[in-house]
């Protein structure tokens, strides 16, 4: 039981951190410094252009600031959006909500829309998969990615957590 303890511990650690790059290849840069925290959806969209309102949605969702981040996803989902980083950056928002059907229901959006970055895709379904207790899935992610580039971050440690799970289930 302490190594279940520990091993729980670890992945707590590595899920508080679900990657939220720029899933087109990449991170996006960080322009903390003007962060409109505390501003509607609306009042960002009047301050901004299209490009810059996602800009500003994925700093607040690096700050921490899932929330928000959450809310100009959404509102560019429903003007019928077919960007994959919206889907997918909605997604990990989702996944620090705890929501997690919902979270991979935006990942699989966003790989249907073109998602390019399949490690980022498979690492977040991955921790996904940890974080709702099915290990076996997630292990199986973490081998696509192995496979894929064995030097991705965390991918082979976080498969042997997956399938110490596995084993103790």
């Amino acid at each position: 039981t302490n190594l279940i303890v520990i091993l729980i511990t670890f992945f707590l650690i590595l899920c508080s951190g679900c990657t939220n790059m720029n899933p087109q290849g990449g991170d996006t840069q960080n322009n903390s410094d003007d962060n409109r925290l505390g501003k509607t959806v609306s009042q960002l969209e009047e301050d901004l252009s299209p490009g810059l309102i996602l800009d500003k949605a994925d700093n607040l969702l690096r700050s921490g600031n899932y929330s928000d981040a959450d809310l100009v996803y959404v509102s560019e989902i429903e003007n019928n959006s077919t960007n994959p980083r919206v889907w997918f950056n909605h997604g990990v928002a989702l996944v620090e909500a705890k929501k997690y059907p919902e979270a991979t229901e935006a990942f699989e959006r966003a790989e249907k829309l073109g998602l390019s970055n399949k490690n980022l895709y498979w690492y977040n379904r991955g921790m996904v998969n940890l974080g709702i207790g099915h290990y076996e899935e997630a292990n199986e992610y973490f081998k696509m990615i192995d496979q894929s580039d064995p030097l991705y971050p965390n991918s082979l440690i976080l498969a042997g957590i997956a399938n110490k799970f596995v084993r103790y289930k």
